[in-house]
């Protein structure tokens, strides 16, 4: 790729391609070449606004370069059998990054929170109480009926 550069620091601490480039094992050039230049990185990162997900999205763009490649794929041939297969992540078989994105969308996804627009827990009551403010949509107890008792489906007081 004209203008690429290709560069790792070291330091993913501090560094977001270098993190990226931690999380996909490409920080070493010697052993395979690199598998996206800084600017594939940086793009990525732009897009998903997380280390982790920019780390997944090129995974993905790996995966999609390899579509149709023997690049890094090992097979063996015993009389009529015959094996193919990729070599793991170090290998980077086309189906080996795909799961890498799996598995780092889903940690992204685990660490999510839910959140309720910043309201405390003792503001409540008197947001309650507030009539400027817009309701709900649903609340807890919206559908319990006073004073009545729900049995085998059936309400009866």
């Amino acid at each position: 790729m004209a203008g690429a550069t290709y560069t790792y620091s070291h330091n993913p601490a501090t560094d977001a391609k270098d993190a990226v480039r931690s999380l996909i094992a490409d920080t070493n050039y010697d052993t395979r070449g690199w598998l996206l230049s800084d600017q594939q990185i940086l793009w990525a990162i732009a897009q998903e606004g997380s280390q982790r997900m920019a780390a997944a999205l090129c995974c993905e763009m790996i995966a999609g370069s390899q579509s149709g490649s023997t690049r890094n794929i090992a097979s063996r041939r015993i009389g009529d059998l015959a094996i193919t297969y990729g070599g793991g992540i170090s290998g980077g078989g086309q189906v080996d990054w795909l799961r890498l994105a799996i598995m780092l969308r889903a940690r992204v996804a685990a660490a999510a929170t839910i959140s309720a627009g910043g309201i405390e827990g003792d503001e409540k009551p008197a947001d309650d109480d507030d009539t400027s403010l817009t309701r709900p949509a649903f609340r807890r107890g919206q559908f319990d009926r006073p004073g009545m008792v729900q049995a085998g489906g059936a309400w009866s007081s």
